[in-house]
């Protein structure tokens, strides 16, 4: 499950659930992404707590290679990312390839620190 929030600043976006391989976290993407154009605002901030990911470091880079050929406002975009200890690896991961090709993000361990990272910014 996926949640949209339009706060005052940013976007807020909050999952739940598994996320199993890079075709299912690309689904997850899309959506995320629509609101993300719809809602025009520039600051997003995903809580991914409540997510199991279930993929390999191969398929990060697949999805970040999703969002170069398939998102590409998103480049525009700063995310920061609130990952789980057990997915704080990928989620590292998703920071340096992505940050790497061209895209603003930033994972936390805690949501506090994500959300005022992202009001400075």
């Amino acid at each position: 499950m996926i949640y949209f929030e339009k706060k005052d600043k940013y976007l807020l976006i909050r999952g739940e659930g598994e996320r199993k391989g890079m075709v299912v976290v690309a689904e997850g993407s899309k959506k995320m992404y629509e609101q993300i154009v719809e809602s025009k605002k520039r600051l997003v901030l995903i809580d991914y707590r409540n997510v199991n990911f279930e993929m390999g470091h191969t398929d990060v880079y697949n999805v970040i290679r999703f969002y170069e050929s398939k998102l590409p406002l998103l480049t525009g975009v700063v995310v920061a990312a609130v990952f789980n200890e057990e997915n704080m690896g990928l989620g590292k991961t998703w920071t340096d390839v992505g940050t790497a090709r061209g895209f603003n993000f930033r994972v936390f361990n805690d949501f506090t620190e994500a959300e005022n990272w992202l009001l400075v910014q």
